[in-house]
């Protein structure tokens, strides 16, 4: 069974992020194939950067929704 990472990365990341995704996945997978996979001639991201990417963005855009402390009312 193959999976489509790609997708499996948008859907982690929500919707319109995309392109975030796969800035995100392309610059993972230069830094992990510098490091780690040795295949530095592998210009697609690889399923774990993939994966690493969707939760990446995720994550900021999390972030991103929750106020600030300088935003915060003062309590």
């Amino acid at each position: 069974m193959a999976y489509d990472y790609e997708r499996i990365a948008n859907e982690f990341a929500g919707p319109n992020a995309q392109d975030m995704v796969r800035a995100v996945a392309e610059n993972l997978h230069y830094n992990e194939s510098m490091h780690m996979h040795e295949q530095i001639e592998a210009t697609e991201p690889c399923s774990y950067c993939w994966l690493r990417a969707g939760r990446s963005v995720r994550v900021m855009r999390q972030f991103e929704s929750q106020p600030t402390p300088a935003s915060s009312p003062s309590v």
